[in-house]
């Protein structure tokens, strides 16, 4: 019985040190510029350095619903919030993205963040928000670094 103490001990610890399932922030890996933008974080940070001055494309589809009463909605913003918006750097201020979003020449330098908005104040997190949704935006993303 004494050897099993210490595997429930670090079973315990593990249990306890996992992420939560939905919340403010997640990591998102994009493979060639594609991948899965949860509707159960509401910032995403991709590995994606955009440049001042490069272009940027990103296209989305794919619905995300926001409570178990189904009121889904596609990448376009509904108003403030719903839909997909994105920032670049941590300061950025956020914009529109919907099913497509261009530009020739980024105003901002730094990461990309995508973003999932809801609530009273669709530019800021309250965790338990997020902990009713369910589907996500499928992405992919482009940057032309400028010459």
């Amino acid at each position: 019985m004494k050897s099993l103490v210490p595997c429930l001990v670090l079973l315990l610890f593990l249990s306890c040190s996992e992420p939560s399932p939905y919340g403010c922030y997640a990591d998102l890996a994009l493979e060639n510029g594609k991948g899965d933008v949860s509707g159960r974080y509401f910032m995403h940070e991709t590995s994606i350095r955009v440049g001042l001055d490069d272009g940027l494309e990103i296209t989305a589809s794919g619905e995300v619903c926001w409570d178990y009463e189904d009121n889904c909605s596609g990448p376009d913003p509904q108003g403030p919030y719903w839909g997909l918006y994105a920032r670049i750097g941590e300061e950025g201020i956020p914009f529109s993205v919907g099913r497509s979003y261009s530009v020739n020449a980024a105003r901002d330098s730094g990461t990309l963040y995508l973003m999932v908005p809801e609530g009273e104040d669709p530019y800021t997190c309250f965790e338990d928000v997020h902990a009713d949704n369910y589907g996500h935006f499928f992405v992919t993303v482009t940057v032309t670094t400028a010459q």
